[in-house]
């Protein structure tokens, strides 16, 4: 059931539009209710917050990013080797200008998941963003 519902909200947020992120972070929150202790729900409503910045439909970029953080933060205490947490983790820690941090958290989500696209992706973004370009390629 859990897995359905995340689904459905994965539909939403992926439109990439105001409305459909807010749809998607509320069928995030009734994953929550069904398993509080479900790291993935965590992680994709960080990204919710995050997408707000994003697509510029926050009136608090600053709480939206406040917001990303501790979700993802709290999908990695539920699951520490969870690589991709780590690595979407290290790319938000980009724009909160914490740039040792994100490399790190970058760095460390593709250790724990070496065959996650996902994970390199944002470190080559982490990577860039610091002006390692060379090593981003």
């Amino acid at each position: 059931m859990r897995h359905n519902v995340r689904l459905k909200a994965h539909e939403h947020i992926f439109r990439l539009n105001k409305e459909s992120n807010a749809l998607g972070r509320e069928k995030l929150k009734e994953v929550i209710a069904l398993d509080p202790h479900y790291p993935a729900v965590y992680r994709f409503l960080g990204g919710t917050h995050f997408m707000d910045i994003w697509l510029k439909t926050t009136d608090s970029p600053k709480r939206s990013l406040g917001e990303a953080i501790k979700f993802f933060k709290k999908a990695i205490s539920l699951d520490p080797l969870y690589g991709d947490a780590h690595a979407v983790l290290g790319f938000v820690l980009v724009y909160a200008r914490q740039y040792e941090k994100a490399v790190a958290e970058a760095e460390k989500g593709v250790a724990l998941c070496p065959s996650s696209a996902d994970a390199y992706g944002y470190l080559g973004g982490v990577l860039r963003y610091v002006g390692r370009s060379e090593e981003a390629i």
